[in-house]
């Protein structure tokens, strides 16, 4: 498990800044919106609102920082912790569906603007 574990998180890593990349690359274009909701209240409605192309890859910008963090972490802590790479790939997974559900919403909310 320990040789496996840190071969996973860095696949993890790469796999979800691809992830990341393509959803805003694929269904970017398609929001015809200029701005998009960044944050929605508990009643489902935007609070607030970030150009669109910003609000879309802000997310991707903060997975980088926080994923090369946990990372860089894991690869350095001796003896090497195999929670940090179970954190490592708990955070990708978290991210691709946050982002992914988040896209998923803009997308929803700008068809009905128009």
């Amino acid at each position: 498990m320990q040789n496996v574990l840190p071969a996973l998180g860095i696949g993890a890593y790469v796999v979800t800044l691809i992830a990341l990349a393509l959803v805003n690359l694929v269904y970017g274009p398609g929001i015809p919106t200029p701005k998009v909701p960044m944050q929605w209240s508990l009643g489902g409605e935007p609070t607030w609102y970030a150009d669109k192309w910003i609000g879309l890859w802000i997310p991707v910008a903060i997975f980088v920082g926080v994923g090369a963090l946990l990372l860089f972490k894991a690869r350095t802590t001796v003896p090497a912790m195999m929670s940090d790479y179970v954190w490592l790939i708990a955070c990708c997974v978290f991210f691709v569906g946050v982002h992914g559900w988040h896209v998923s919403k803009v997308i929803e909310w700008s068809q009905r603007q128009l």
